[in-house]
C-alpha cells in the first residue's frame, strides 16, 4: 500500500516538474494616445503580469516600460519570459497595468488594467500588440513619481 502512494506521489511531482521545463516568450507592443493638448508629453509606466488564482500574480517582464509620450503618442516594446504556469493551469491570463498622467488633474494620475488574451500553455512564443487611448481613462490614484528611464536599470 505504501508503494502505491509513493508511486502516485512521484507521478504527480514528475508531472508538475515536467510542465515547467521550458520558458514561454512574449513580446508586448503597446501604443498609447493622449488627446489632451497640454499633456502631449505625458508620463507613463507599464507593468505586465500573469494572473494567478491562489498565489500572487507573476510579473511577466523583468523591467517596466517607463517613458514619455511625444506629441500625444507613445509606442513601447517589452520582452517577457514565464517559466510554466500554476499547477494544472492550461492558460496564461496576461494583463497590463498602465499608470499615466494623461488627465486634466495636476494632483492625480490614472491607472488602467488592460486584459490581454489568454494564451494556452505551452505555446512558447507570442507577440501581443494593443492600442490604448489613455485620455482621462482609468481609476484615479494619487500622483506618483515615475522615475526617468535612464535611471531605471
Amino acid at each position: 500500500m505504501l508503494n502505491v502512494f509513493a508511486t502516485l506521489f512521484f507521478i504527480i511531482i514528475l508531472n508538475f516538474c515536467s510542465s515547467q521545463n521550458a520558458p514561454d516568450h512574449y513580446v508586448f507592443i503597446a501604443r498609447m494616445t493622449c488627446r489632451i493638448p497640454e499633456k502631449h508629453n505625458f508620463r507613463y509606466r507599464i507593468q505586465y503580469f500573469d494572473a494567478n488564482r491562489f498565489t500572487a500574480d507573476t510579473k511577466a517582464t523583468r523591467l517596466d516600460n517607463i517613458g514619455n509620450g511625444d506629441k500625444g503618442e507613445s509606442m513601447d516594446n517589452n520582452y517577457g519570459i514565464l517559466f510554466g504556469n500554476a499547477f494544472y493551469d492550461k492558460t496564461y491570463e496576461l494583463y497590463a497595468l498602465v499608470l499615466h498622467d494623461c488627465t486634466k488633474s495636476t494632483t492625480k494620475m490614472r491607472t488602467i488594467r488592460v486584459e490581454l488574451d489568454d494564451y494556452s500553455v505551452p505555446g512558447r512564443e507570442w507577440i501581443k500588440r494593443f492600442h490604448l487611448d489613455i485620455t482621462e481613462r482609468g481609476e484615479q490614484v494619487n500622483a506618483q513619481e515615475i522615475p526617468h528611464p535612464k535611471f531605471n536599470f
